[in-house]
């Protein structure tokens, strides 16, 4: 009986319930009211309607079925979830033309030095990257006709080639266009790696209109770009425009570090005095230039090329130490300016940037 009242307590196993008893019933009131004379009471409506059950599995579908014990209910709730697949992310700059152990040349040394010969040298010395100087803001041609075979040597010997161009920032839509048309070059198939712009002429524009023409046009070539092809922003770097405040007052650093996949410092330590200033000898002015850029730029993830020279300025004892000042600063890649006057006797030691 207490089994019945906890089954009549659930409404739905009360239903399916009284249907099956009713449906047992039906076919002994069926015989009594066979026996029963015409003006008998008629059969009430509920049990004419009942299904004739033949078989004791009819009558088991109708049971209510089983509360799912606890053992079922915690495999059903331990069973895994459909795996749903991430979406794709997006694609983003490589910045791997700007690591490990690069080399510099501009628009002074085409005419100057011997493509196969130079070319050469780079590989013994392990350079990974040649950086091209495709132009300047008052070049007659956006892409110097000089560029091509050194990008097809270069592509040819396994190295990288990027480009990078000096823009005035007087005429927006002229560096504009001069600076797309480092990632839109193609000779007979070759195309640059990467791009830079060297952000340090200051003589046609006053600030602070020229900082904000430095961002603007980084934000809009970076705009532009294809996602693959890297941008790095060159610029002088931190303790250099220490010694002139009032030529760099504001500078971008974080507009800077916000529309440029790379950071290229210009940590030309031959021209500081090392005598009078400590930190502006080689190696502190390296470390110390690449952490103040991070700091600065708000961003100490962001890749840094870290540049040394000049090169016919310096001597072993500082190219050492520059060397090492960007492996203790965990520089991203470092290189010397520029190819054409850099010692035979300094390549060696700068080969150990290579496993930067």
């Amino acid at each position: 009986m207490s089994r019945l009242r906890r089954i009549l307590s659930r409404p739905r196993s009360a239903a399916i319930a009284l249907a099956a008893m009713l449906a047992i019933l039906a076919p002994a009131q069926a015989g009594v009211v066979a026996r029963r004379s015409s003006g008998a009471a008629p059969v009430p409506p509920a049990v004419a309607a009942a299904p004739q059950l033949e078989r004791r599995s009819d009558l088991l579908a109708l049971q209510p079925e089983p509360e799912p014990t606890r053992a079922a209910r915690a495999e059903r709730r331990s069973s895994p979830k459909p795996k749903v697949k991430p979406k794709p992310k997006p694609p983003t700059p490589d910045v791997r033309p700007f690591k490990g152990h690069g080399a510099w040349i501009d628009l002074w040394d085409y005419a100057a030095l011997d493509i196969g010969d130079t070319i050469a040298l780079l590989r013994r010395n392990h350079v990974r990257t040649i950086y091209l100087q495709t132009g300047r803001f008052n070049t007659k041609k956006a892409v110097d006709p000089a560029v091509g075979p050194w990008l097809e040597a270069g592509h040819r010997a396994g190295m990288d080639v990027v480009a990078w161009y000096l823009p005035g920032y007087s005429d927006m839509k002229l560096e504009r266009r001069r600076s797309m048309a480092m990632a839109t070059y193609r000779y007979r198939g070759h195309a640059f790696d990467a791009i830079g712009i060297d952000i340090e002429w200051k003589n046609d524009v006053p600030n602070p209109e020229w900082n904000d023409r430095v961002v603007e046009n980084l934000r809009q070539v970076r705009r532009a770009l294809d996602d693959r092809i890297a941008l790095a922003a060159i610029v002088p770097p931190p303790l250099q425009m220490d010694v002139a405040p009032r030529r760099w007052k504001g500078f971008p650093w974080k507009g800077i570090g916000a529309h440029s996949d790379v950071i290229m410092l210009m940590s030309y330590w031959s021209y500081r005095d090392c005598d009078d200033i400590p930190d502006h000898c080689a190696y502190p002015f390296t470390v110390l230039n690449l952490r103040e850029t991070r700091r600065l730029t708000g961003n100490d993830r962001i890749p840094i090329h870290t540049i040394g020279g000049v090169g016919d300025r310096i001597t072993r004892a500082e190219v050492k130490d520059f060397v090492r000042g960007a492996r203790d600063g965990e520089a991203y890649g470092a290189s010397m300016y520029d190819v054409r006057t850099t010692a035979a006797g300094f390549w060696p030691l700068l080969a150990r940037l290579r496993t930067l």
